[in-house]
């Protein structure tokens, strides 16, 4: 697998364009192919006269402060706007899973790439991975991808912002690989020294051939010792997935805890034919949690008191296309104060790498507040479930009761070790 950044060089154009009318069956006809979008999404669209800017990026934070917008959003308007990207793929590519992943847009977003749609998405909060291979361009022809945002849609009552606010990322996959947040790693201690690093990775076969594959997984500690292992050999079907499920023993960890982050790397290599053909390192650590409903919290059998803060992702004035350094900063603020607070609760869920980038050393309790992210609890908890922080999840904390159903069948299918509430 190879990653590329894709911040640098998006043109901006703040506003949307009128379609132009469709009357012709011929230009209907057009306009319903593949490749055939119109206006702003479409490839011919003239963008030369588009701001050029560079991600992360909130357009909102540039307009005048009117009273007429609320507190709510900073007095700040939001409204709608285009973004388009032009890049090239190395004609070796042609056999390769093509994959943009956004980590974070604000709000409604529809992508496009040389004319077609490849994803939607409705939630600011969460990140999200469009498929490009299908509509792809290779060797000397130019991929134009585009991105519609609209960001009128309202799902908090903080400043929001607007606009691709986190980083954008294009992965390189072979047509046989691990799947994106493929892999699961949930230790259960066995006994008082030994634990079993469960750990569930999904492997996706692109292709139209079978294939066989061996996956190698295993554990390094801070100082690269392999502490666990395990080898499993499979076959997979062209154009499927499958889910391989391995019991990694480890004798005498370092636990995980809040005054001493101890920390695992889980190693996943899959081989085809004794070559190697995808690899992914996904760190954890190795911890126990309880709830007593008379007692209250423990971690690691210690009883520990859940004192914290409520941390959003709005800062003061500079909008929410911020550094990564502004939120590692904030992190690093916390940490000073964990002697008198053990908990974060955050509505809105920080990029997974700033937490173990920074080695966290207290709790996460993050929740879903509205009907809107209901349907994005999947998607941010496939990215999150191997953060050993985070010890709760509560869903849909200021939803309508009808909307509760459909939180319940969101949580059914989570892992049962998950902390859901």
């Amino acid at each position: 697998m190879d990653k590329f950044s894709l911040d640098r060089d998006w043109k901006f154009y703040n506003g949307d364009f009128e379609l132009p009318e469709t009357k012709t069956h011929t230009e209907c006809y057009m306009a319903a192919k593949a490749g055939g979008a119109i206006g702003a999404a479409s490839p011919d669209f003239d963008k030369s006269d588009w701001e050029t800017v560079n991600l992360p990026h909130d357009w909102a934070v540039y307009n005048e402060f009117e009273e007429k917008w609320g507190p709510s959003q900073g007095y700040k308007k939001r409204g709608k706007a285009w973004y388009s990207k032009r890049f090239r793929l190395d004609e070796s590519d042609r056999d390769k899973q093509i994959l943009i992943e956004f980590e974070g847009i604000s709000s409604y977003a529809t992508v496009y790439l040389n004319g077609s749609v490849i994803g939607r998405n409705f939630c600011g909060y969460n990140s999200f991975v469009v498929d490009a291979t299908d509509m792809a361009l290779y060797g000397d022809q130019v991929n134009d991808l585009v991105v519609f945002v609209d960001a009128t849609q309202i799902e908090g009552w903080w400043y929001e912002g607007a606009g691709i606010y986190r980083h954008v990322n294009l992965y390189k996959k072979n047509k046989l690989h691990i799947a994106h947040w493929g892999v699961f790693v949930h230790p259960i201690r066995k006994t008082v020294d030994v634990w079993d690093a469960a750990t569930d990775t999904t492997i996706e076969n692109s292709s139209y051939e079978n294939k066989n594959f061996r996956l190698k997984t295993y554990i390094l500690d801070k100082e690269d010792n392999i502490v666990g292992k395990d080898e499993k050999v499979f076959s997979i079907a062209g154009g499927s997935k499958t889910e391989i499920n391995q019991s990694i023993l480890t004798y005498s960890p370092l636990l995980w805890d809040i005054d001493a982050p101890n920390l695992y790397t889980m190693v996943s290599e899959l081989y085809e034919n004794d070559s190697l053909v995808d690899s992914q390192k996904n760190t954890f650590g190795f911890r126990t949690i309880a709830i007593n409903k008379d007692k209250g919290f423990f971690l690691n059998g210690r009883h520990v008191p859940l004192y914290g803060t409520c941390n959003h992702q709005d800062h003061a004035g500079v909008g929410v296309a911020v550094p990564d350094s502004v939120n590692e900063y904030r992190i690093k603020l916390l940490r000073k104060w964990v002697q008198m607070r053990t908990v974060v609760r955050t509505a809105i869920l920080i990029p997974k790498y700033l937490i173990t980038a920074t080695n966290t050393v207290f709790l996460l309790w993050t929740r879903t507040a509205t009907s809107i992210q209901v349907l994005t609890v999947s998607s941010k908890c496939r990215i999150w479930l191997c953060v050993t922080e985070i010890t709760h999840l509560s869903l849909c904390t200021r939803c309508l009761t009808k909307n509760r159903f459909k939180v319940l069948r969101q949580a059914e299918s989570l892992p049962k070790d998950f902390n859901v509430k």
